[in-house]
């Protein structure tokens, strides 16, 4: 993924983690009410994260 991927709009401090490197939790765009697009992709539901980082971020220490 390359930087320009995602729009930068909220603090350094939103960022968790792999994400931080990834740069998937900056907010892209609001679908609707309650929907989100990160990285260009839906949001993981309950997650700040696009599916494909939620899961890098939260099994990072499962191997």
């Amino acid at each position: 993924m390359t930087k320009d991927a995602c729009v930068r709009t909220h603090e350094p401090e939103t960022m968790l983690g792999e994400a931080s490197m990834t740069n998937c939790r900056w907010i892209v765009r609001r679908v609707q009410f309650g929907r989100f697009l990160i990285c260009g992709k839906p949001v993981k539901i309950g997650s700040s994260f696009c599916t494909e980082h939620h899961g890098r971020v939260w099994r990072r220490g499962e191997r």
